[in-house]
């Protein structure tokens, strides 16, 4: 069994492309905690996919509540311990050098627990924040790969993509505390594409700014963004700082 696990605060303009990218991925089981507010949407959007939402109240959380939030989905689906689960946010779609299956089945053939990949964050072919259409397919509307997160935010972008049940992760999803990850189940790139870089995130990043027990290193990560994003321009796509990886 393959399940995805992940908590919904905003982002709701990402949920179609994303229900979409991950049944085409083969994911079984989609498991999907939804803010009140955008509850009904949520559901709309799921219908007729592996989908199952929960709605909750909280406001902002931290990411080891979140995560938190994230188990109990999968423990009240009664995943085992060596099924498969993927935690991650409404913003990471992930892809493998393989069907999903395929992988699975290696992992399964040479006991493996855990399997990391690393973020392709995505950016509109102008640089700039643009709002998440419906059309077309996501990955037209932000072409350029590049990798902000490593070199501009100075932050892991390491990511567990698949692990089993029996695993623990931290609580950002960057590592595991029991599980050894070098092992590759097929030759090829494991990739987590990042669609964080849209439409009102600036906004977010300053609300999140204001909280007065924020992690410090995110408050410092966002502070580097505010500074570097103009907000005519967009991001400067000359600047090697944004690592722009060519298309394959």
């Amino acid at each position: 069994m393959i399940t995805l696990s992940t908590v919904i605060y905003d982002g709701i303009e990402l949920v179609p492309h994303f229900i979409k990218h991950y049944a085409a991925l083969g994911v079984e089981a989609i498991l999907l905690a939804a803010h009140e507010r955008i509850y009904d949407d949520v559901l709309h959007f799921t219908s007729g996919y592996p989908a199952f939402v929960f709605p909750f109240r909280r406001g902002h959380f931290d990411c080891t509540e979140k995560h938190a939030m994230e188990k109990t989905l999968v423990n009240f689906f009664d995943a085992g311990p060596d099924d498969y689960i993927i935690y991650c946010d409404i913003d990471e779609f992930q892809e493998y050098p393989a069907p999903l299956k395929e992988i699975v089945r290696v992992m399964d053939e040479r006991n493996l627990w855990a399997l990391r990949g690393y973020f392709l964050d995505r950016l509109a072919a102008n640089g700039h924040l643009p709002a998440v259409r419906p059309e077309p397919d996501i990955f037209l509307q932000y072409p350029i790969c590049c990798r902000i997160t490593r070199n501009l935010l100075h932050a892991s972008d390491q990511k567990i993509m698949l692990c089993r049940g029996r695993v623990d992760l931290n609580s950002v999803h960057h590592d595991t505390f029991n599980a050894y990850y070098d092992a590759v189940p097929v030759a090829g790139d494991y990739v987590v594409h990042h669609f964080k870089w849209t439409n009102g995130l600036l906004e977010r990043m300053r609300a999140r700014l204001a909280i007065a027990n924020i992690n410090p290193m995110y408050a410092e990560e966002c502070a580097r963004i505010l500074a570097f994003y103009d907000p005519l321009r967009g991001f400067d796509l000359s600047d090697s700082r944004i690592g722009i990886v060519p298309a394959a």
